[in-house]
């Protein structure tokens, strides 16, 4: 039935009747030449056997008395009879006696008479076996061998008579079945006409024709009532959509109109459309004010550029639905700059391309961002004020150490002033100069005063060397907790880094050697120093973090540290290298997000990457990389413009670094 699943209905009629027709004409055909040839068989058995018994009869007098010759006359008689191919006559003891073959060939005859009877041979010929009796007594037996042509030739011309049969019978059939399928096809194919005419022209009002009351007609006026059913209720979905619509379009506007972001429909040349009222509120102006305007003229980085130059140069359009989000800066009715992030989409409307940007005012937010630097940055110095503390307070306890000395030595510099004045006094008593000599001797050495004077300047020199390393402790604390001003300056990387790591220097004194390879020629950058302090201290606290996690405090086992700096091009790098556990690389891609940390809980926020990547790439146009290898170590490496590109940088920063000095 698979052939027919795509065959028209009124050749799967035809086809069908044709079959039925002609199976039923061929096995009616079948069983006649079968029962035929049952017969001809049974008919020739008959008759082979007569002539056996008849034969028998002729040549039982010449079996009698032994005449050969005349047996042999008797079965040549068979010459008749051209189905008859052999047949030979026993004796009384089994011995031919007398055969005829005809033709020229031979034939071995079975060497024992056969029993009386036939059998039909698989070669196709039948073999006839009977008696010879005189009387009572069996005095011989004649054997028969026929071949049946006769009957071959009768099933042939039996098949030329069916095939003929059923050639006129199956073009009879075609002819009338062509015609009376008609009346069983034709409504069906009227009805599939109707059917696919509705679905064309979803016309539910067409209606079928009935042109009989049989099961045909029933389905007409099913199909009809089907089709008010289906009209019915496409005219109440209908009004259902209309109505849905009108409702989704009003909560649309209503959602739109009340949402916190800024919503705006830009056309093709740029022009607004339409907006929300959180965009007049963004920018200051009424709603007849915004429809209408260029979109470019509220933004501060859009010069003269069209709205399609602007799209695709400064939000990264690339033919794409959508593009990613961007910040940019705007400027209010009152002349006030706010940042933005932007998202675009864009559309086909028969009037052509339509954007809708979805804006938010960023001020909030990165008033926040700014606030958090600088927690983050006290955040850091309080989580190493004990070790700064202890990196104060070694110097000054043995400067403490020192005034204790210099104190006492004091006391006996003055004893031997004291003995001097006395000798020399006009209102002593007369004393020679030997016994003054000899008294100032003893007092000089009771105060063994040749060792003050040898001790008194050293511990002094150690008294300074201990207060400037204070001082530079203190300075260089000064530098990393002070929150910069707005503007970016010229600014000596070198010794933000030799501050940093004077007062991490308790964090990683006790698991690493801290080397700094810096190029003493290298030159100014143009920065906020105090976020790259912030950095900086952010990177080295991390690498003396992990060589802890892969050491822990054994002397025998202390990493190494690294810190460089070195000048690329027109590129300032810093590198922090360190021979710690490593970064896995399933999470490498993700350190750089916020609240990301691979530490223990309590030891780590997830915020000193994050923010470091936002200082480095959004604040300064730079990179941010890393290289790990787990179990080996890993290096970040910074690297920051020298010049002042801010084209590179983030929105925020562009009219900050505008207004800096040269």
């Amino acid at each position: 039935m698979d052939l027919l699943k795509n065959t028209s209905i009124p050749r799967k009629l035809t086809l069908l009747v044709l079959a039925a027709v002609a199976t039923a004409l061929f096995l009616s055909c079948v069983a006649f030449v079968i029962n035929d040839i049952r017969f001809m068989r049974d008919a020739m058995v008959r008759q082979l056997t007569s002539l056996a018994n008849v034969l028998g009869s002729n040549t039982a007098a010449a079996l009698t008395f032994d005449d050969t010759e005349s047996a042999q006359h008797v079965l040549s008689s068979l010459n008749v009879q051209p189905s008859v191919t052999k047949a030979c006559i026993y004796d009384a003891e089994g011995v031919v006696f007398a055969t005829y073959v005809t033709g020229v060939q031979t034939y071995d005859f079975p060497s024992t008479p056969p029993s009386a009877g036939y059998r039909f041979t698989a070669d196709g010929h039948l073999k006839v076996a009977a008696a010879i009796l005189v009387g009572e007594e069996q005095v011989g037996t004649i054997y028969l061998h026929a071949t049946l042509d006769q009957v071959r030739q009768q099933l042939a011309h039996y098949a030329e008579i069916v095939l003929v049969v059923l050639t006129m019978s199956f073009g009879t059939s075609y002819l009338l079945v062509s015609r009376l399928q008609r009346g069983i096809s034709g409504p069906i194919l009227a009805l599939a006409r109707t059917a696919e005419q509705i679905s064309t022209n979803q016309d539910y009002s067409i209606r079928v024709a009935k042109t009989s009351d049989d099961e045909l007609g029933t389905l007409y006026d099913e199909f009809n009532h089907m089709l008010e059913q289906v009209e019915t209720g496409k005219r109440a979905l209908q009004e259902a959509h209309r109505r849905l619509t009108q409702q989704s379009e009003q909560r649309m506007r209503a959602i739109v109109e009340t949402a916190a972001d800024a919503i705006i429909t830009i056309g093709d040349d740029g022009v607004i459309d339409s907006c929300n009222g959180a965009s007049c509120d963004l920018f200051g102006y009424k709603r007849e004010e915004l429809l209408g305007a260029k979109f470019t003229t509220l933004l501060t980085d859009a010069d003269d550029m069209s709205w399609q130059e602007y799209v695709r140069t400064k939000l990264d359009y690339d033919s794409s639905s959508k593009c990613a989000s961007k910040e940019i800066e705007a400027q209010r009715s009152d002349a006030k700059v706010i940042p933005l992030l932007i998202s675009l989409s864009r559309l086909v409307t028969d009037e052509g391309w339509m954007s809708t940007a979805i804006l938010r005012d960023l001020s909030e937010s990165k008033r926040l961002q700014r606030e958090l630097l600088q927690a983050q940055r006290l955040e850091s110095i309080g989580q190493l004020a004990a070790g700064i503390a202890h990196e104060i307070n070694t110097p000054m306890q043995f400067v403490g150490d020192n005034i204790e000395y210099l104190s006492q030595c004091t006391d006996r510099l003055f004893q031997v002033v004291d003995a001097y004045e006395r000798s020399l006094a006009s209102e002593s008593l007369p004393r020679s100069w030997d016994d003054r000599l000899r008294d100032l001797g003893d007092v000089i050495e009771q105060n063994r005063f040749h060792q003050v004077r040898e001790q008194i300047p050293l511990a002094i020199t150690e008294s300074l060397e201990g207060i400037e390393r204070v001082k530079h402790i203190v300075r260089a604390m000064k530098e990393f907790s002070h929150p910069g001003g707005g503007n970016r300056i010229p600014s000596d990387l070198n010794r933000a880094i030799e501050s940093t790591v004077a007062i991490t220097r308790n964090r990683w004194k006790y698991v690493a050697e801290l080397t700094l390879e810096l190029d003493p020629d290298l030159p100014s950058v143009w920065c906020y120093p105090a976020e790259m302090n912030q950095v900086f201290l952010n990177l080295i606290v991390n690498a003396s973090d992990a060589i802890a996690e892969k050491s822990g405090f054994d002397d025998d086992e202390r990493g190494r540290i690294v810190v460089r700096s070195l000048r690329v091009d027109e590129n300032i790098v810093i590198e922090v290298v360190d021979t710690g556990c490593g970064i896995p690389e399933d999470v490498r891609g993700r350190i750089f997000d916020p609240f990301f940390t691979t530490k223990e809980v309590g030891k780590g926020t997830g915020q000193g990457l994050a923010i470091c990547y936002n200082v480095v790439v959004n604040k300064h146009g730079g990179a941010l990389e890393v290289e790990s290898t787990p179990g080996i170590g890993t290096l970040f490496r910074v690297t920051i413009p020298r010049s002042r590109p801010e084209d590179t940088l983030d929105p925020e920063y562009r009219h900050v670094a505008a207004e800096a000095p040269v």
